[in-house]
């Protein structure tokens, strides 16, 4: 017998985007740009919306931007990966 594997894609758009991560549309195109002194390259790309080249939709997809934003939380913590946090939470001072 064979499994359905069915993925959901859910797509942000720039201003849910924006909102999600707290930064300016201006900040996440510079964060995109590899010329700018912003340019992050771990910063999820997105993807084009329209079928043609001349639709300017794009979107991100959610669980790319909330992987980068765990990953952020996790190296701001000083933390090495998510395991190493999740069984740091578990624990409880006596």
């Amino acid at each position: 017998m064979s499994t359905l594997i069915q993925s959901v894609y859910v797509i942000l758009r720039k201003r849910q985007l924006c909102q999600r991560i707290g930064l300016s549309p201006a900040h996440v195109y510079a964060m995109l740009d590899s010329k700018s002194p912003s340019h992050d390259p771990s910063f999820p790309r997105q993807i084009r919306l329209g079928a043609s080249n001349r639709s300017s939709a794009v979107g991100w997809l959610e669980h790319e931007v909330q992987a980068r934003l765990e990953a952020r939380v996790h190296s701001s913590r000083g933390e090495r990966n998510s395991s190493a946090a999740a069984s740091s939470a578990g624990k409880v001072a006596a």
